[in-house]
């Protein structure tokens, strides 16, 4: 991972999401179900789903059109 895909401080650091990320993404999403219902659209249970999700986010990234930050560690 380079520099550019991370921000980090003392207390928190964001960085892209990376392909191994799909497991522990959707346990997140498994986990905050019934709190993020009102914001966020149905999301699968299935891990592939959020592989592409990830593939998706990195394309978009190396395009130059978008970034997106996990702060999961």
């Amino acid at each position: 991972m380079t520099q550019s895909s991370q921000l980090a401080t003392a207390r928190l650091t964001l960085r892209e999401p990376a392909e191994g990320d799909a497991p522990e993404l959707l346990a997140y999403h498994v986990r905050n179900r019934d709190r993020l219902v009102r914001w966020d659209p149905p999301r699968g249970d299935d891990v592939a789903q959020h592989a592409a999700w990830i593939a998706w986010r990195l394309a978009e990234s190396r395009a130059g059109r978008a970034r997106s930050w996990l702060a999961l560690d």
